[in-house]
């Protein structure tokens, strides 16, 4: 595993914690995860090296971790900026302090996230090598 791509590419988590938790995200938070999934994938066909799946893999886990501890660190402002948000978890997380269901849920999120980073760094990787005209490498 690349410790450093994952380090770096794992850490915009953090950013987007704070810009959804500062309402800064909204409607576009989305689109924002996408954008991110496939910049990560193509850093890490071009520069992991062995293992994309599983390079991948982590960095998506950790990015759904790393983005709900943020939103849980700073909970009254993402309760006070996402509205949806607050009335969602007043509904889910009876009886559970909503920044442990936050916490809990970020890493059923990262799990997901995962998967999808994973597969679309392995696809990246197969992409690039065989445009490269190497041979891919196996996870």
């Amino acid at each position: 595993m690349n410790i450093r791509l994952i380090v770096s590419l794992s850490s915009v988590a953090i950013l987007m914690g704070a810009a959804t938790s500062f309402g800064l995200t909204r409607d576009l938070e989305w689109v924002l995860w996408v954008v991110i999934a496939l910049f990560s994938a193509f850093l890490i066909a071009k520069r992991a090296g062995q293992r994309p799946m599983v390079n991948g893999f982590v960095v998506g886990l950790l990015c759904g971790i790393l983005s709900t501890a943020t939103e849980s660190l700073l909970f009254d402002s993402y309760i006070a900026n996402n509205p949806t948000a607050a009335e969602r978890l007043a509904k889910i997380s009876a009886g559970m302090d909503p920044r442990t269901f936050i916490l809990v849920s970020g890493t059923i999120i990262g799990l997901a996230a995962g998967l999808l980073f994973g597969i679309l760094a392995l696809l990246a990787s197969r992409l690039e090598k065989g445009s490269s005209g190497r041979t891919p490498a196996k996870d």
